[in-house]
C-alpha cells in the first residue's frame, strides 16, 4: 500500500506541471481566437467605413457615459455579437471585479453597464496613434486614421492584451480598452503623434507608460507566460514580451522616452 501511494504521489508531482501547462495553453488558444474574431470585426468595420479605423470613442472627457458616448468595443459588437470575446480567460482578476460596474450605472439608462463594462476589455487599442481625439479650433473630436496611412501594417500594433491596473507587479481590475505606447518623442523632440498633420492638441488622459519598475506598462499585460498577444494592423497575431514592445525607443518614466529607430518601433504610423 505504501509503495502504491508513493507511486501515485510521484506521478501526481510529475504530471501536475503538465496539466497546468496544458490548461494555460488552452487559455492562450482561446484568447488568440478572441483576437482573431476582433480582427475580423475590425476588417468588416473598415469595409463599411471607407477604410477608416475604429474611433476609440467620441468624447474627450473622463466623466462621459453611454448617453453621450460609445467605445470602440461597442462599435465592433454588431460584427461579433458576443461580449465575452473581449474577456481573456487568463485574467483571474475579472472574477473579483464583475460587480465593479454597477455603481457607475446611470438611472434610466439600461446601456450604461455595457458602456462601463466595455472599458474593461482585455483587448486594448493603440488609440493615440491610430485613433486620437484631437482639438481643432477649440473643439475636441475623434480623428481615426485611415488604414492605408499605416506604412508598415505588419509591424504596427493595433491591439494587445491589456490590464486595468498593476500594483506590486500584480494585475488587478480586469482589462482596459486602451493601451499606451512606450515613447512619444523622436530624438529630435518632435511629437510622433502628429505624423505631419495639423492637430493643435491631442487628448492624453492618464499618461500611463512608465518604466517597468513602476509596474505600469501602458496597460499592456503579458497574461500568457510572460508574453502578451499582439494584433498588428495587417491582421497577423503573435505573442510579444514587454521588452520587445519597447523596441526602437528608450522607454523611461512618464513618457520621457525617445524613439531612435523607426524601423523597430511598433506603434506609430511610419
Amino acid at each position: 500500500m505504501l509503495v502504491v501511494l508513493t507511486t501515485i504521489i510521484l506521478l501526481a508531482a510529475l504530471l501536475m506541471p503538465v496539466f497546468v501547462t496544458a490548461k494555460e495553453s488552452s487559455k492562450r488558444v482561446v484568447c488568440a481566437s478572441n483576437f482573431h474574431q476582433v480582427s475580423t470585426a475590425t476588417t468588416l468595420y473598415l469595409n463599411d467605413y471607407d477604410d477608416r479605423l475604429l474611433p476609440v470613442n467620441y468624447g474627450a472627457k473622463t466623466d462621459l457615459d453611454s448617453t453621450q458616448d460609445s467605445t470602440w468595443v461597442q462599435l465592433t459588437l454588431p460584427y461579433i455579437r458576443e461580449f465575452g470575446i473581449f474577456e481573456c480567460p487568463s485574467d483571474f482578476t475579472r472574477i473579483h471585479n464583475q460587480r465593479a460596474f454597477e455603481p457607475t450605472a446611470v438611472a434610466g439608462d439600461p446601456y450604461s453597464r455595457y458602456y462601463e463594462a466595455s472599458k474593461r476589455s482585455n483587448i486594448g487599442y493603440n488609440w493615440l496613434y491610430l485613433a486620437p481625439v484631437i482639438s481643432r479650433n477649440g473643439r475636441w473630436q475623434a480623428s481615426p486614421r485611415y488604414a492605408n496611412q499605416v506604412s508598415d501594417p505588419s509591424n504596427t500594433v493595433l491591439m494587445a492584451d491589456s490590464v486595468f491596473d498593476v500594483v506590486s507587479n500584480s494585475p488587478r481590475g480586469g482589462g482596459y480598452y486602451l493601451i499606451y505606447p512606450p515613447c512619444r518623442y523622436r530624438t529630435s523632440r518632435t511629437d510622433s503623434f502628429r505624423n505631419g498633420s495639423d492637430e493643435t492638441e491631442i487628448w492624453t488622459p492618464e499618461l500611463g507608460w512608465e518604466d517597468k519598475s513602476s509596474g505600469d506598462i501602458g496597460h499592456v499585460w503579458p497574461w500568457h507566460n510572460g508574453q502578451a498577444n499582439v494584433l498588428r494592423v495587417d491582421g497577423s497575431l503573435r505573442p510579444f514580451t514587454i521588452k520587445k514592445l519597447e523596441a526602437g525607443c528608450d522607454s523611461k518614466s512618464r513618457w520621457d522616452g525617445s524613439i531612435f529607430d523607426d524601423g523597430a518601433y511598433m506603434w506609430d504610423l511610419r
